[in-house]
């Protein structure tokens, strides 16, 4: 059965969850974790989109720089975006 290029996790994954899904999962061009638990987001920086509202935990995005459109709304521990000026649609506030 064929992946569709998007998920939306209801849960909170592990990161080495979430570096094999991106591994393995090569069509994989959406991911929608919003308000989870995530804290680390090292290993999403080839997605082309990622939504990280309500991701409180979330406290380093220098590894999102390759990320197309990335939505950090109400990502509280974000203190420093200045590794995402590549990033084209960027949403903070």
């Amino acid at each position: 059965m064929p992946l569709s290029s998007g998920i939306k996790f209801k849960f909170t994954p592990s990161s080495a969850m979430l570096k094999a899904m991106v591994t393995q999962w090569t069509t994989l061009s959406r991911i929608d974790l919003s308000r989870t638990d995530v804290t680390d987001v090292s290993a999403l920086g080839n997605v082309h989109t990622l939504n990280l509202q309500g991701c409180e935990g979330v406290t380093d995005v220098s590894a999102l720089g390759n990320v197309h459109t990335l939505n950090l709304r109400g990502c509280r521990g974000v203190t420093d975006v200045s590794a995402l000026g590549k990033v084209h649609n960027l949403t903070l506030y």
